[in-house]
């Protein structure tokens, strides 16, 4: 069985899906997961004019993102599964693989968002990159 588990959670319901199908169906013993959200990096350029002194944007969005994904975890607290959450900046794929390997994860849990064929085509999808770039196994959860 599983014992380290990274969930890449982006706030949409097939991340939402995967936390609750690791918190039913993965959490039979000695589990610990990690929870990955990973943020686009924000333009400087955007805040020149109007920036508040003392105001960090990207520190805003961190916190943002953190208090979602703490929202998206209730399904392991009531389950008493140990997490932790780890929010990052830069490219999703390459960071969820860079985080589970820091993390000594044996499973990546990845949900789908449901791209139409033709936004997949051009735009790929986060968790096609991460099964390319990941040494260790990938599930993905429809």
């Amino acid at each position: 069985m599983f014992r380290r588990i990274v969930v890449a959670t982006d706030g949409s319901e097939g991340a939402r899906k995967a936390v609750r199908y690791v918190a039913e169906k993965l959490s039979d013993g000695d589990v610990r997961v990690a929870l990955v959200r990973v943020t686009s990096p924000l333009p400087r350029y955007i805040f020149t004019e109007f920036m508040v002194p003392d105001l960090d944007p990207q520190g805003v969005v961190e916190k943002r993102s953190r208090d979602e994904v703490e929202e998206d975890a209730a399904p392991l607290r009531e389950k008493g599964i140990p997490y932790e959450i780890h929010v990052e900046v830069g490219d999703p794929a390459s960071e969820v693989v860079r985080r589970a390997r820091e993390f000594g994860a044996d499973l990546i849990v990845v949900g789908r968002r449901g791209l139409n064929p033709l936004q997949e085509i051009f735009l790929g999808s986060v968790s096609q990159r991460i099964l390319h770039l990941s040494e260790i196994p990938v599930l993905v959860i429809h």
